[in-house]
């Protein structure tokens, strides 16, 4: 990726803007062909897909929304419920005049893709699932207390930069990847006019009991990345989604975080194209 690009990308000046249901949606788009849609977790926005969205641009259309209260998207009305998310995603979609693609969801955007698969499987081709799920007890603490309604609040307020950056050095294998930049975009984002309630009210009501109950009732093909490293879901949580779906394929990544795919985006990336690219699970 240039560096002008990548600096587009840091700074939000990029994509376009929809109404989705009354709600001014910022998105990107680049590429042509199928669709592939990525959805980022909670608290983050189309930026941590900047070294993902090239390669696939190559194959595939490519779009990736922030999501509701996030990036550069209004904040919604909504109980940011996962399938609040889903409903955003449909209504997204058929902005878009999209019938069905595929979703590649990364953590919670992964709980939320496969929610999504669920509730409309015609909508779905494939699913790329990286480090999916949502917080447990592996997640760092200022994460963890913004569950809690009753301390939740006062966990934003402690969250400096400095806080940021300890807790993404526990997300990335590669700390040097922990970049002043990163940590910016995060902070800047935390601290906007609608990212707060955002993460605070997503967090606050997550339940991903529901999804994890059901997932072996997921029918289209899955394929799922999870990093060796990953300290906020451990890869012993992979076993848990290979035994319930019976047709997924799944690869661990050496010396990967949770955010494997940024730190082990050309891995993942080539990977993840031949996989989409094929008509069978190998």
């Amino acid at each position: 990726m240039s560096a002008a690009k990548r600096n587009m990308f840091a700074e939000g000046e990029f994509g376009q803007y929809i109404d989705v249901d009354g709600l001014n949606v910022h998105y990107y788009e680049e590429g042509y062909g199928t669709p592939v849609i990525f959805i980022h977790g909670v608290g983050q926005s189309i930026y941590t897909f900047r070294n993902n969205i090239e390669d696939f641009a190559a194959c595939f259309r490519v779009i990736v929304p922030d999501l509701m209260g996030h990036g550069g998207t209004d904040g919604s009305d909504s109980d940011y419920l996962i399938e609040d998310y889903s409903e955003f995603l449909l209504s997204f979609m058929n902005a878009l005049n999209i019938d069905s693609a595929n979703l590649i969801g990364f953590s919670t955007g992964g709980v939320i893709a496969m929610d999504f698969a669920l509730a409309f499987p015609e909508r779905v081709k494939k699913l790329v699932l990286l480090s999916p799920g949502g917080p447990t007890e592996n997640y760092p603490s200022q994460i963890r207390n913004m569950t809690i309604p009753i301390i939740s609040d006062i966990s934003f307020i402690t969250f400096s930069r400095n806080t940021i950056r300890n807790i993404l050095n526990t997300a990335y294998f590669d700390k040097t990847l922990v970049t002043d930049e990163l940590v910016d975009v995060y902070y800047e984002f935390l601290h906007n006019k609608y990212g707060r309630d955002a993460v605070y009210t997503t967090l606050n009501n997550w339940d991903d009991s529901e999804v994890h109950e059901n997932m072996g009732a997921l029918n289209c093909p899955i394929y799922i990345f999870w990093g060796e490293n990953d300290q906020w879901n451990p890869l012993e949580y992979l076993e848990s989604f290979e035994d319930a779906i019976p047709n997924v394929y799944a690869a661990t990544v050496r010396n990967g975080g949770h955010m494997l795919h940024e730190e082990k985006y050309r891995e993942i990336n080539r990977k993840a194209i031949e996989l989409l690219l094929t008509d069978e699970l190998v």
